[in-house]
């Protein structure tokens, strides 16, 4: 199967000892180790950017909220393994101004959901799901019509415009392939009937 992108940045928290420095990366080997009894353990092995240096290898903007990262400064480390539960997933944009530094985006892998988790001796289900409180006459007045006449969804201020389906088709079919850009929903083999016209 061939893959149109790829995403392997990674970010780990420090603990304490490392004062919770935050760690940039980048995957480059998957390791699984296999004990006796079928137990195991995935290694990540990352290159990883300088979060030493404050401006030169890294900075901070907008109060702490967004990080940069020189991509010219890696990180001189000879420990380049982290178990793979305590990596997070994060993407790295180019920074226009300066085309040395990325900043780190953080994001959820795909059909990942944050569910917080509940403590079960606080949360209980004889509680109902409305306020006791609350009565018919606290809810707002809603007018109810009777009004049984066709609303227009059509304006008759302006004069309509007709455009032809051929062209439309073909206007969508010019699109697909802009400036670079990769229409993930285009079928496979258009994308390399495409890619060959480039090459001629």
């Amino acid at each position: 199967m061939r893959r149109r992108t790829q995403n392997s940045g990674v970010f780990v928290k420090g603990d304490e000892q490392s004062g919770n420095r935050e760690y940039f990366g980048v995957l480059k080997d998957i390791i699984e180790l296999e004990y006796e009894g079928g137990n195991k353990i995935v290694l990540f092995k990352c290159d990883w950017w300088d979060t030493y240096n404050e401006g030169r290898g890294y900075k901070k903007e907008a109060n702490g909220m967004i990080t940069f990262l020189n991509f010219s400064r890696h990180l001189a480390t000879n420990e380049p393994y982290v178990l793979a539960s305590q990596v997070e997933q994060v993407y790295y944009v180019t920074d226009n101004r300066n085309l040395d530094w990325r900043m780190v985006v953080k994001t959820l892998p795909r059909n990942f959901y944050d569910v917080p988790i509940v403590n079960e001796e606080e949360s209980s289900d004889d509680e109902p799901a409305w306020d006791k409180n609350t009565t018919l006459d606290s809810l707002p007045d809603y007018v109810i019509s009777n009004d049984d006449t066709t609303t227009l969804l059509n304006r008759d201020d302006v004069t309509g415009l007709i455009i032809e389906k051929d062209h439309l088709l073909h206007k969508v079919n010019d699109d697909r392939h802009i400036d670079g850009f990769i229409d993930d929903n285009q079928e496979e083999e258009e994308w390399e009937e495409s890619e060959e016209d480039d090459l001629e």
